[in-house]
């Protein structure tokens, strides 16, 4: 039976395991990249609505978590888009 990978110093089933925060903010990307390719009108506005969220959430006294958890929401608002026909996006 051969060695399970290695990879810095630990083997692949030792590795830590990504917390959800960065799991999160890694799928609101790949979202937000689709929907650029898709409507790409449509995330036009997102650096404004993300800046107004940020605004928002200081305002409102939240903290760090809960403000990346509001920029993640804002970022993938309009994922139903990827499910309409081409004819109505």
């Amino acid at each position: 039976m051969a060695a399970p990978a290695r990879n810095g110093g630990l083997s692949i089933t030792e590795q830590p395991a990504p917390d959800d925060d960065g799991l999160a903010v890694c799928a609101a990307a790949a979202l937000e990249a689709s929907l650029r390719a898709r409507a790409p009108g449509v995330q036009a506005s997102t650096p404004l609505v993300r800046q107004l969220a940020a605004r928002v959430g200081r305002e409102l006294s939240l903290d760090t978590q809960a403000q990346a958890q509001l920029d993640v929401a804002v970022r993938i608002r309009d994922v139903g888009m990827l499910a309409l026909p081409d004819s109505m996006v």
